[in-house]
């Protein structure tokens, strides 16, 4: 397979998928990930703008637990937030917690291209809502 160029890769521990990336010199990012801890490196050669949208598919999909910076949500929790984001319709709401779950749903929003709001409490949780 020619890696020249760019694409998306699936990093695998015990054949669970653990993170996911994508990277302009493809060749170059697979041979480090081979002298890594992981057993299996998956890689899709294609032009880095689809690798872009290809990645966040996967991390969605996939939910390997090295991904950060809310590509993916972590556990049981983070799972569910995502899916009741992904439930919300206009003019409902749902109350989360702590900053994790705000940042959850702000993420799963953005992920999932819907607009949505946060809004303080002052008990200290926030009340998410869509617009």
């Amino acid at each position: 397979m020619n890696l020249d160029g760019s694409g998306v890769y699936i990093l695998k521990k015990e054949g669970v998928p653990v993170y996911v990336g994508k990277s302009m010199s493809l060749d170059t990012r697979v041979k480090m990930h081979r002298r890594s801890k992981y057993d299996e490196v998956e890689y899709f050669p294609m032009a880095f703008d689809k690798a872009t949208i290809e990645e966040r598919k996967l991390i969605f999909t996939l939910q390997p637990l090295l991904n950060k910076n809310g590509k993916t949500y972590h556990g049981a929790e983070g799972r569910e937030i995502c899916e009741r984001v992904r439930n919300l319709r206009k003019g409902q709401f749902f109350h989360v917690d702590t900053k994790q779950e705000r940042a959850h749903a702000l993420n799963s929003a953005r992920f999932l291209g819907k607009l949505i709001t946060t809004r303080s409490c002052k008990e200290g949780g926030f009340t998410v809502y869509a617009i």
